[in-house]
């Protein structure tokens, strides 16, 4: 049975930007004569990029000659580490390493907060000369410093110390820097090539050599290194091999694992199944055991030898366990006893006790990367109490394989082997995913569907990146519109992300996190794999299809729905999902539903999805399971109180989660957060699937009980909120942790995890306080969302492809229709899509009456006025509240349109604000606002050049419109619109009722605007005599059509009185004013005034006429 299931922990998920002045460089020369060494702060050079920043630069350049051949090998060098792991401190707290390019570069950084807090690269002179096994890492706790041992590959032996503070605090900068490391000789590895290092009592060091030999270092007061060898002839041997030709075989004498014990005694095991027991005070040799005879296991099964370097070796008080490679492996475990009395010489013997088999397939090659020994780790089984826990890794290829081998008393005899899924609840959605769609045959004539942004959401961003660009180098490109070419896509996309995600989880170390928590450390940076011990829930999923004999009423009735739901297609249980939510969302139950309300909703699901997609056979079969059990409203009533939401009663006794003290975190802890947001995934999509299931076997049948009622109305509630956490799980599971702490921490930052039962206790305060038992209106969830990615218009988050999951798959389908206030968040969440805005402005202008908004609001609207961020919405919402709150409304909607260059729905909502400011004479509107309104209108007509409108709307509007403000638009009009003068002439000339078309008024801002384009000094600054003809046509017209002759004529004089150099023109304009003059029926009125202001006559024009 597998009691543990696996949890994705990547600390780069939560998209927090990297920081340059937390990133700290130091780069050790190259040179290896000197300790010289360089430091940087951030960026320096191109030449001097940090690692977090060269792998930045590898993934927004595109992949340039890739081939399917280098996808492996480039990805490893540019995105992965060589090996990573944690180390515990005196204090509590952990710092994560990563070894990379080839063991040649180290990077430090606290586990809690990498991306936030301080990230240190240490580039070597040289790499490690045998990978991590020749890397020490050590807490000085006298010193409180980090010291870091290498012996390079050139030989040397470097030595570094960093002040635990500096690493820990991003603001701490106590390194020194001219006295941080130094560069030894101490020993000539030329001929002895270190196998191993180990740091041992009193900062000394125990090197082994690849020949099996022994060497201790120790630091001198006067800061130098002195050698000590251990009395063996390995040294002797080596000198041979050396000088000879014929090498003597030392493979089987090759060390492939050390342990010290009792900081006096040095456990070796050799390559040959040897068992050395060393001195360390004398350096003499203890004790030797052939490991390879006195088991039954080698005598009928093939051995093999052991790969690698590894820890094969790990012991717990005087209980020592060894893995040894007979077979698949086998764990010979025994005792040590220490002879240490005094006046006696140091001895130590070892007794095995039992020898267990792994219980790995024989049809798979594994190979053991790591072991720990944990004597707390409470599994939640039926056994009895472990005694201990050895909890082991093991690899295949880059596959993963946790197990726990559980002893379950001091004898060593009775033994359990614990399983667990070493696949997320992410990794089997992407299973079903990829299968329902490699399954889903579609034609064109349906809905073009996209599955590739649906799978890309599974992985990470540097991920899908890498995959993207690689595909794209390789001309493999995808097609919205083309299903076969989609296809194609989607099937070398998923297989290249499955891929690199393996690589990226491929573990490299084991680390048991505050001595409860297992944690896999993986090849990818910032990137662990969490164990959780399952709920009693999560093991009835993982485990459904494991029938064992003691099962419970509730395990077995989840294995018979389960077993009868998985023969339905797949393709239509996410149809049915949306049909419980709109019944939770909906409200199709009222208060006083009776039976036959919920029998009559489940008939309709039934009739629309189910009937005929079933074989009755199946169907039959499951009438026959639910009938052998005494009372399902008893099973239900036990599922909803006891696993559903109390945590704490799914657990063994050995956990109790309710005598946890919960430590609030006052700063960001990233790492805990997400053991808690994913945790909370795992267990909120493992419980949804159990009542999608429960749900629709209620679809088929029939029933009048109304204890039914309560079970089935209770399970549509629940599974319609876990709904919205899964899906605002899916946009932003930071955001979304980020609002759990809120509502359930002291602080806002969520918990300190350090125990199982601490995570099951705080998942409890969350399903119950935050998820379940939420007020109905106005989610606190969605809001947080809707208030980002809505109202926060200059936010981060402005990201439309979001925005639209935002609305389609949250905010429509958890609205109530009849809810004023969610058909307001669908108009907002609709007009900020980018591509919705004529849906939103119907959703909008169905308001009739927005007062009735105005007390309902949700607070993040309510309090949009206090909120320092600026939203465009707020003059919008401010409006319910205003006495002329109709009209208001619809002016800043459309101001709202208009900001986003939809001025036809801006045109529509101003016409209709200034309509009900005029029908609503009992409200008194500031001038203000009458001014705000037609200068709103103004300017979106100007927009469609709707002359007509625009030039009616100026000259009613003095009312509200000053004569700057009109004069104003008036001259935008007549010098940037070159319709708009013919347009207002021709109104004028064709003015049909009594009087001018333009008021008295109007027309001097517009003779006035026509003037004053003129310069009177033009032609003498030689303007084209054609351009300022045509301006003194235009006041020539304007002054005709207006019935102001004589000021017509006077224009033309004026004009024509410049004309000294163009003879035919200025007889035409004296023509023309001949004309207008000749005109009036009394001879004293036949005059006008030049520009001079001097009269002129008739006659004095006829006789200038013929004097030309």
């Amino acid at each position: 049975m597998s009691l543990l299931s696996k949890l994705d922990v990547n600390l780069d998920q939560f998209h927090y930007p990297s920081k340059e002045e937390n990133i700290i460089n130091l780069h050790l020369n190259h040179n290896s004569d000197n300790n010289s060494f360089t430091y940087t702060d951030g960026i320096e050079n191109e030449d001097d990029i940090d690692l977090d920043l060269e792998l930045e630069e590898s993934i927004s350049n595109p992949i340039s000659k890739c081939t399917s051949n280098t996808i492996s090998h480039d990805f490893n060098e540019n995105y992965l580490c060589d090996y990573s792991n944690i180390i515990s401190l005196i204090n509590g707290q952990y710092i994560s390493y990563q070894l990379s390019h080839d063991f040649s570069t180290i990077t430090i950084s606290p586990l809690s907060d990498p991306r936030l807090g301080k990230t240190i690269n240490i580039f070597l002179p040289s790499k490690s000369i045998n990978r991590q096994h020749t890397i020490n890492f050590k807490e000085d706790i006298t010193s409180s410093m980090l010291t870091v041992s290498i012996i390079l590959k050139n030989g040397q032996f470097l030595f570094i110390e960093l002040p635990i503070e500096y690493i820990l605090n991003k603001n701490d900068n106590s390194l020194n820097l001219n006295n941080y490391f130094k560069l030894l000789k101490p020993y000539d590895f030329t001929i002895r090539i270190p196998n191993l290092m180990h740091s041992i009592l009193g900062n000394q060091f125990l090197i082994v050599f690849e020949d099996g030999g022994l060497l201790n270092l120790k630091w001198t007061n006067n800061l130098e290194m002195e050698c000590f060898l251990f009395n063996d002839n390995s040294y002797l041997k080596s000198l041979t091999n050396y000088f000879s030709r014929k090498k003597t075989d030392s493979e089987l004498n090759r060390a492939v694992s050390c342990l010290i014990y009792q900081d006096k005694i040095l456990l070796i095991l050799t390559k040959g199944c040897q068992l050395k027991i060393w001195d360390l005070e004398k350096f003499t040799l203890l004790n030797q055991y052939d490991l390879s005879q006195g088991n039954n296991l080698t005598d009928s099964i093939p051995t093999r030898s052991f790969e690698n370097i590894g820890k094969y070796l790990i012991n717990y008080q005087d209980i020592l366990i060894i893995f040894l490679p007979f077979a698949n492996g086998v764990f010979q475990i025994g005792k040590l006893e220490v002879n240490s009395e005094i006046n006696s010489p140091l001895s130590l013997t070892f007794e095995s006790k039992n020898i267990i088999p792994a219980k790995l397939s024989t049809t798979s090659i594994w190979s053991l990367i790591d072991i720990q020994l944990n004597n707390t780790l409470e599994l939640n089984h039926d056994s009895d109490e472990s005694f201990l826990n050895l909890v082991i890794l093991w690899k295949s290829g880059n596959l993963n394989k946790l197990q726990i081998l559980s002893i379950n008393n001091t004898n060593f005899k009775n033994y359990e082997w614990i399983e667990s899924i070493n696949k997320t609840i992410n990794d089997l959605e992407i299973e079903t995913f990829i299968a329902n769609q490699n399954s889903n045959k579609r034609n064109s004539s349906e809905k073009i569907y996209n599955p590739v942004e649906k799978l890309k959401k599974y992985y990470s961003d540097e991920i899908v990146e890498y995959a993207e660009n690689f595909l794209s180098a390789n001309n493999i490109t995808n097609d919205d519109n083309n299903l076969d070419k989609q296809r194609e896509y989607f099937a070398n996309l998923a297989t290249i992300l499955k891929d690199l995600k393996v690589s990226c989880d491929e573990g490299t170390s084991l680390t048991i996190y505050q001595d409860d928590i297992i944690l896999i450390n993986t090849a990818r940076k910032w990137n662990y794999g969490i164990y959780k011990i399952n709920v009693s829930l999560e093991n009835m999923y993982y485990n459904i299809y494991n029938k064992t004999g003691n099962e419970n009423e509730i395990s077995r009735y989840l294995r018979v729905i389960n077993g009868f739901v998985k023969t339905l297609p797949s393709g239509i249980l996410p149809k049915i999902s949306e049909e419980f939510i709109e019944l939770s969302s909906k409200n199709k139950f009222k208060q006083n539903s009776s039976a036959n309300d919920v029998t009559t909703e489940m008939t309709k699901i039934f009739k629309e999805q189910l009937e005929g997609k079933f074989e009755l056979g199946n169907l039959q079969l499951l009438f026959n399971e639910l009938e052998t059990f005494d009372n399902i409203v008893e099973v239900l009533n036990n599922l909803i109180g006891n696993y559903l939401i109390p945590l704490n009663r799914q657990l063994s006794s050995s956990i109790d989660s309710e005598n946890h003290m919960l430590i609030d975190s006052i700063i960001p802890d990233d790492f805990s957060k997400s053991i808690i947001v994913e945790s909370l995934n795992q267990l909120i999509n493992i419980q949804n699937a159990f009542i999608l299931q429960i749900l629709i076997t209620f679809t088929f049948l029939e029933f009048s009980e109304e204890y039914l009622l309560k079970q089935i109305e209770k399970l549509i509630q629940i599974y319609s909120k876990q709904k919205i956490f899964m899906r605002l799980y899916e946009i932003n599971k930071g955001l979304l942790i980020d609002e759990v702490f809120q509502i359930t921490s002291k602080y806002g930052k969520g918990i300190k995890i350090s125990s199982y039962g601490e995570l099951f206790y705080y998942l409890e305060v969350i399903i119950n306080n935050s998820i379940i038992n939420y007020p109905k209106t106005f989610n606190p969830f969605i809001m947080k969302f809707f208030e980002a990615y809505v109202l926060c218009t200059n936010s981060e988050h402005n990201d439309y492809i979001i925005i639209n999951e935002l609305l389609e798959t949250i905010i429509i389908p958890f609205s109530n229709d009849n809810n004023l206030v969610d058909n307001l968040l669908i108009g907002m969440n609709e007009f900020q899509c980018g591509d919705k805005y004529e849906k939103s402005f119907f959703k909008f202008t169905e308001f009739k009456d927005v007062r009735k908004l105005k007390d309902i609001l949700p607070e993040c609207l309510r309090n949009l006025s206090e909120n320092e961020f600026t939203s465009t919405w707020k003059p919008l919402i401010e409006s319910f509240s205003e006495e002329n709150y109709q009209s208001k409304y619809m002016y800043e909607l459309s101001c709202l349109f208009t900001q986003v260059n939809q001025f036809e729905f801006g045109l529509k909502c101003i016409k209709e604000s200034i309509g009900i400011s005029m029908t609503s004479i009992e409200i008194d509107e500031p001038l203000n606002f009458k001014q705000l309104q037609y200068k709103q209108y103004l300017d979106i007509l100007m927009k469609f050049n709707l002359n007509v409108e625009i030039i009616e709307v100026l000259k009613s509007s003095s009312e509200y419109l000053n004569t700057e403000i009109r004069s104003s638009y008036y001259k935008t009009l007549l010098l940037n619109y070159p319709d708009f003068f013919s347009t207002l002439l021709k109104l004028c000339r064709g003015h049909n009722n009594d009087g001018l078309y333009l008021p008295l008024e109007d027309y001097e801002i517009v003779d006035s605007i026509l003037i004053s384009s003129i310069d009177s000094n033009s032609l003498q600054q030689h303007y084209p005599v054609e351009k300022l003809w045509s301006k003194y046509k235009k006041i020539y017209c304007l002054r005709i059509v207006n019935n102001r002759e004589r000021s017509a004529a006077e224009i033309l004089m004026e004009f024509a009185s410049q004309l000294n150099n163009d003879i035919l023109l200025q007889k035409k304009c004296l023509l023309i004013v001949s004309n207008i003059l000749n005109t009036f029926d009394h001879e004293d009125d036949k005059w006008l005034l030049n520009s001079e202001g001097e009269i002129i006559t008739y006659q004095d024009i006829s006789s200038a006429i013929n004097k030309i």
